[in-house]
């Protein structure tokens, strides 16, 4: 089984965060679209300390007029 070099799934993480979609990082990164649908899977069910998951959209707290 071939592992993902730990630079490669830091950019995919990167560009998910981004807003990126999954066929655009594909691209991005040269990865399997299987590959980065499973890392963004593990990203969200993995909490953060607050309770949010990686891909949880932060609050705006400003909006711009």
């Amino acid at each position: 089984m071939n592992k993902l070099a730990a630079e490669d799934r830091t950019r995919i993480l990167h560009f998910l965060c981004e807003g990126q979609s999954i066929r655009a990082v594909t691209r991005l990164t040269g990865a399997s679209k299987n590959t980065v649908t499973k890392r963004s899977k593990q990203f969200q069910t993995d909490p953060l300390p607050r309770g949010r998951s990686l891909l949880h959209p932060l609050r705006r707290t400003h909006r711009w007029e």
